[in-house]
């Protein structure tokens, strides 16, 4: 014969585990609920950000004087190593983000594990605007490879940015 006693038991046991699985699952729904609104944040801060540069670009181009910028934002999160802010078409690749309409564009995204996966990063999580002029990236820490991504590791980040008729427009981490 069975006892009572093991009987409870086993129920409370039970009663017991569903309340810890209901617990993780909403510690994760709360957790991508986070993530999902600090990526729209990040997206935000991103877009103001860009705005501003392509205001520089244009005082840049229409005064002939290199224009100073500091680049605050986005942040890093868990899932991110760090930001950048990207030219394209980069380097030899003919594809762009989805974003890119035109021949030339600047892009703030999300940087991966490395700059292969940066047409991926921008498509998902970055904002982008479209130029008629060519533009460069510059790292100064990769001074002779051009068209580098400027990452956003440790902001503030401070940029010049340049402009010449026959080149386009230079964006260069100071």
């Amino acid at each position: 014969m069975k006892s009572k006693k093991a009987f409870l038991l086993g129920e409370h046991t039970l009663k017991v585990i569903i309340a810890v699985l209901c617990l993780l699952l909403l510690a994760y729904l709360l957790f991508r609920v986070y993530s999902s609104s600090k990526d729209q944040r990040n997206l935000e801060l991103a877009e103001s950000t860009l705005n501003e540069l392509e205001e520089k670009m244009e005082e840049a181009k229409t005064s002939g004087k290199e224009q100073e910028m500091i680049v605050l934002n986005p942040v890093s999160g868990k899932l991110l190593n760090y930001w950048w802010i990207i030219a394209w078409p980069y380097k030899t690749q003919n594809k762009k983000p989805e974003r890119c309409m035109g021949n030339y564009c600047i892009c703030i995204c999300g940087a991966g594990d490395s700059k292969d996966s940066s047409l991926q990063q921008c498509d998902s999580l970055g904002v982008c605007k479209n130029f008629d002029e060519k533009i460069k990236t510059i790292d100064p820490g990769l001074i002779f490879d051009w068209n580098e991504p400027i990452p956003i590791k440790n902001p503030p980040v401070e940029i010049k940015i340049k402009y010449n008729n026959k080149e386009g427009f230079e964006i260069i981490e100071k």
